[in-house]
């Protein structure tokens, strides 16, 4: 009798435990496609047809498994769709993206969007697809903002020709935000330097940060302090984030010129600062500090910048 307490002292965890892998790899499958059977590995499950639109299960093009779904749209009307799927909290309102394989050998004319339970499109007019004509396989993607209630569906819709093609692995899924945007190209201003010219620069976001970098050519410069300004950006300086006070900054970027100079530059902030950084030299009387543009270039240098600063919200 011990034994077989024993043996199930050890065989009632591992049964709750394995009873608890599916589930949690289901939650974590829903996570990522809104969609079920979405490489139609159970057949044509969760798909209808509309008008004298026909659908069938192919077993010989597939993009992967063992299955896509065949097509055909000979008339006006026609056409085929998704059941619904409400729409989860962490999806309302939020940027989302259809996605799947596509192929034909003959002229396409199908549109796809992304409709909602009243049968109102989703996608806008330079969201909906219009689906080329493929040989072999591609991937098509397009992005759309979810409805903040409510269920979705995907609908392909003829437009015109007779169309027939294959699809597998459909995916409805939120876009998760990048934590690095692409650069983008702004204008800075400047004080100290005079009025600068042939200015080129360009920023991004990278996790937390406002990350720029630039160049341009002094004016005559004056006797202020030198900084650069971002706030044709809309961002402010995280000051929680800079770690000296209002007298003396933190560095967080680099200043060059094209003439010799005696001491270095750097790029720095201080707590008190907005949307700015200050440029400086490392020198006996001016450490840590914006420097005047008169100290700092002289009239028509040509200079270069790159900095990162943390941004409030990001």
């Amino acid at each position: 009798m011990k034994k077989y307490l024993l043996l199930l002292t050890f065989l009632v965890p591992t049964l709750l435990y394995s009873q608890q892998i599916p589930v949690t790899t289901q939650q974590q499958s829903n996570l990522k496609n809104l969609l079920v059977n979405a490489g139609f590995e159970n057949g044509a499950v969760g798909v209808s047809t509309i008008g004298s639109g026909t659908i069938s299960v192919q077993t010989t093009t597939v993009l992967s498994g063992k299955n896509s779904l065949q097509f055909s749209l000979p008339a006006a009307g026609s056409g085929f769709q998704s059941s619904l799927y409400s729409v989860p909290k962490y999806m309302q309102g939020q940027r989302c993206y259809l996605q799947f394989n596509f192929g034909s050998t003959s002229a396409v004319g199908v549109l796809v969007g992304i409709f909602d339970q009243t049968g109102t499109e989703v996608t806008s007019a330079i969201e909906r697809i219009d689906l080329p004509v493929v040989a072999g396989f591609s991937a098509i993607r397009t992005e759309f903002t979810c409805p903040s209630s409510g269920s979705i569906r995907y609908r392909f819709t003829r437009l015109n020709n007779s169309p027939t093609g294959f699809i597998d692995d459909v995916i409805i899924g939120l876009v998760y935000p990048s934590e690095t945007t692409k650069w983008q190209e702004f204008t800075p201003t400047f004080t100290g330097l005079g009025t600068v010219t042939s200015v080129k620069a360009f920023w991004r976001k990278v996790g937390e940060n406002l990350e720029v970098y630039g160049r341009g050519t002094a004016g005559t410069p004056t006797a202020s302090g030198s900084t650069i300004n971002f706030s044709s950006l809309g961002v402010t300086i995280n000051s929680t984030l800079i770690v000296t006070d209002a007298t003396h900054g933190q560095i967080f970027g680099n200043f060059g010129t094209e003439a010799t100079r005696s001491a270095g530059y750097h790029i720095g902030a201080r707590n008190d600062f907005t949307n700015y950084v200050y440029v400086g030299r490392q020198e006996s009387n001016g450490a840590l500090r914006d420097t005047d543009g008169t100290n700092l270039i002289g009239t028509g240098e040509r200079f270069s910048f790159k900095f990162s600063v943390p941004i409030k919200g990001w």
